[in-house]
């Protein structure tokens, strides 16, 4: 496949010659010849990932009775956006909740081919954060816990092992020691929705856990 555009700010359009589904050369365009997509005038650039897709378009990946076809249409639209590929999130609630709506989305990677080729991993974000108003922001208070290594193991089994970042606040006083085990099994541990205070958050850093800005 051949793609033809502008790469940042260049004047001169070049195509992208795209074999198996990766860049296999760049060129000056041969504005001679046609091309599979786009032209001479089109701005090319790299598509967007998103950490933290909780939904769009009313489709709602916290939502255990979203359908495999509803999260194939969620993807095709933000595809149309510039996302090429995402983190389903799932926020704080029951543990049961939780599980289910993780099954659901590791079901829709298996049988979607669209959504399998956007999807990054999934993002749990809580139940193990703040309890205070304010630092929890919308999540349900009567869910939050603290950290609770039996209990993610639990919900990484229902996920396939994909639950690849993490948000939690620090400030339980298991937090480290559940930060190191998150971290050594590979899993990215954010910290977010918290009050905890700075020798809090310094000692989650040291246990492995990555602030908002070392995320990007």
């Amino acid at each position: 496949m051949k793609i033809r555009g502008r790469i940042g700010t260049n004047t001169n359009a070049v195509d992208l010659l795209i074999d198996g589904g990766r860049i296999g050369a760049i060129a000056a365009a041969d504005l001679s010849q046609r091309c599979d997509l786009g032209n001479e005038h089109l701005r090319l650039a790299a598509g967007f990932i998103d950490l933290q897709l909780n939904g769009y378009g009313g489709i709602d990946f916290n939502d255990a009775e979203t359908t495999l076809e509803q999260i194939a249409e969620l993807t095709c639209r933000v595809w149309r956006t510039g996302l090429t590929s995402f983190c389903p999130t799932v926020i704080t609630e029951s543990a049961e909740h939780i599980s289910k709506c993780l099954s659901n989305i590791v079901r829709a990677a298996d049988e979607s081919p669209e959504f399998a080729r956007a999807f990054i991993g999934v993002h749990l974000e809580g139940p193990f954060i703040s309890t205070e108003d304010g630092p929890r922001g919308a999540h349900p208070r009567q869910h939050v816990c603290p950290p609770d290594w039996d209990q993610f193991r639990r919900w990484q089994d229902a996920a396939g092992g994909q639950i690849r970042l993490l948000t939690l606040s620090p400030e339980w006083p298991e937090s480290c020691d559940f930060i190191e085990r998150a971290a050594a099994s590979g899993v990215i541990v954010a910290i977010g929705h918290t009050a905890a205070t700075p020798m809090q958050i310094s000692d989650a850093v040291k246990a492995g856990a990555k602030l908002s800005t070392q995320l990007g």
